[in-house]
């Protein structure tokens, strides 16, 4: 179990993805993660974004927005992300994400399924520190696991309990916020195939179970993937 094999890569989004025509076909949707939301935000605000997204991305976005969505869980993300920032920049970050519409309750009923398959999911990955799914998500993490006092709890060989307490860590605010957009994202699925796109090693590190729940219908995706 090297640390090599926990590298969360991100998947090609097909149609419409990094070759041929920015324009994508009418058949599913992408859902924007909160830190893709703020990113695109601050860079069409002429800011810069902590992570830069890739200039291909920013093109597809551009010309697809139609197909863009946002849930109603990334807009309360978004509130308090907008805390911390003057009230003239939360006036034109809303403004900007106002472009793109909140998915429909109608389409999001019945996702507390999916909630309860996913969260029992990183339930039982974060009490199994050495199986295959918790080396991915450590190592998917290991940038906030360092700011958070658990530096090295991604590498082969460390004690299991550490992992174990640094998964703990992990758990708690996947549970909080991911866990919601992911299974909303899930439910979104069986009406059009959803790309969710993300930053957060969270969702990268489950896109396979968030494919297996959802029969492939919803897939993950870093913003790097368009460019």
């Amino acid at each position: 179990m090297g640390e090599a094999a926990c590298e969360a890569g991100a998947a090609a989004p097909p149609g419409g993805g990094p070759s041929g025509s920015r324009a994508a076909p009418a058949a599913y949707w992408i859902v924007l993660d909160t830190n893709v939301l703020v990113d695109y935000a601050r860079h069409a605000d002429g800011q810069a974004p902590d992570v830069p997204l890739p200039g291909g991305f920013i093109r597809f976005i551009e010309d697809n927005r139609a197909l863009v969505l946002r849930l109603d869980t990334g807009r309360r993300e978004m509130r308090t992300y907008m805390q911390h920032h003057d009230a003239n920049n939360r006036v034109r970050m809303q403004r900007l994400l106002g472009r793109f519409p909140v998915a429909k309750r109608r389409h999001l009923r019945g996702y507390e399924e999916y909630l309860d398959a996913i969260g029992g999911h990183l339930e039982s990955v974060a009490s199994d520190p050495l199986s295959d799914d918790a080396c991915r998500w450590l190592a998917s993490k290991r940038t906030a696991l360092a700011r958070g006092g658990f530096e090295g709890a991604e590498r082969e060989g460390t004690d299991p309990a550490q992992r174990r307490a640094a998964l703990e860590w992990l758990l708690g605010p996947a549970r909080r916020n991911d866990t919601w957009i992911m299974a909303k994202a899930a439910k979104l699925s069986e009406t059009r195939p959803v790309r969710l796109v993300s930053n957060d090693g969270d969702m990268i590190a489950f896109k396979g179970l968030l494919a297996g729940l959802t029969g492939g219908r919803l897939l993950v995706a870093r913003p790097r993937a368009w460019d």
